[in-house]
């Protein structure tokens, strides 16, 4: 299979919803969705399937709840190509060799760059693949909080902490904000404050160039979170711009009654997978039970 499927020239740019305190129509943004196969706590969990439908699929249409226009779907994975087919129409496969989403991100978009519509493209969004309830309005949420902020390169996403045990959760990423709604710190580890960090971002296009560039330091390698990378912290040449700017959703969202961001393990599975029964979205799968198939 070749490395990029071909992109029309007469396909629209995505573009986010026009709405009051969101940014305009004409925004210049693609939406990416990172997918690789394997992950350490909850193997292969993008193609889990026990509410009738791949976890890769539900979080496809969280996204299409959020903007309009193509949605692409980046992957060095067979098996989640031809998945990924069924449902989008843009699935762009990727070299094996990108150590995380941005990456990925990073090469897409110097592929958008000989893509007919998309060489204007100003912004990039991920999401990525285990994030199936986002709320309306988030990626709009994100790509304002870039926007506003002009030397900001980054941007992404957080939400109150849930709990003390999420807080303890090393699963759950935490992020402490300034007053300023700039990121000061990410870890896995617990810190006095934080939020929880919800796996979107946007980008300049410029930073993934830049991205693309710079080796990972001690703590990115660590703690596996690809948003440290550059940061002078975290051993990086990167100045105060890379930072990312960080809009906080309000509301409950994290907590067990209303929905999590993000599928890491096995319990949070099961608790997605209840809570599409109780909310009767999707179809469960005929004749089996989705809480103990296997």
């Amino acid at each position: 299979m070749k490395d990029f499927a071909y992109v029309p020239e007469s396909v629209n740019q995505a573009a986010i919803p026009p709405s009051p305190g969101q940014p305009p129509a004409n925004t210049a943004a693609i939406v990416v969705i990172p997918a690789r196969l394997e992950s350490t706590r909850l193997p292969r969990k993008l193609l889990l399937s026990r509410t009738g439908q791949t976890l890769l699929e539900h979080t496809y249409e969280s996204v299409c709840g959020n903007v309009a226009g193509p949605i692409f779907i980046l992957t060095d994975s067979d098996e989640i190509e031809l998945v990924a087919w069924r449902f989008s129409g843009y699935v762009l496969r990727s070299k094996g060799n990108c150590r995380n989403g941005t990456e990925r991100a990073a090469e897409a978009s110097r592929f958008f760059r000989t893509a007919g519509a998309f060489r204007t493209v100003q912004y990039i969004v991920n999401v990525q693949g285990d994030e199936p309830e986002l709320p309306e309005g988030a990626i709009a949420a994100c790509l304002q909080a870039l926007i506003q902020r002009p030397r900001c390169q980054m941007a992404t996403l957080a939400t109150r902490m849930p709990d003390m045990a999420a807080m303890a959760d090393p699963g759950v990423v935490k992020v402490l904000v300034d007053s300023g709604g700039r990121a000061i710190q990410f870890s896995r580890l617990p810190i006095p404050g934080a939020l929880r960090h919800v796996g979107v971002y946007a980008y300049r296009r410029e930073f993934l160039d830049w991205y693309a560039r710079t080796e990972p330091g001690e703590r990115e390698v660590a703690e596996g979170l690809e948003q440290l990378r550059g940061w002078p912290t975290n051993g990086g040449s990167g100045g105060d711009w890379v930072a990312p700017a960080v809009a906080v959703m309000e509301g409950p969202a994290g907590s067990q009654e209303s929905g999590g961001f993000g599928i890491n393990t096995p319990e949070d599975y099961r608790r997605f997978v209840e809570r599409c029964r109780a909310r009767d979205r999707f179809l469960i799968a005929a004749g089996t039970d989705p809480l103990t198939a296997t």
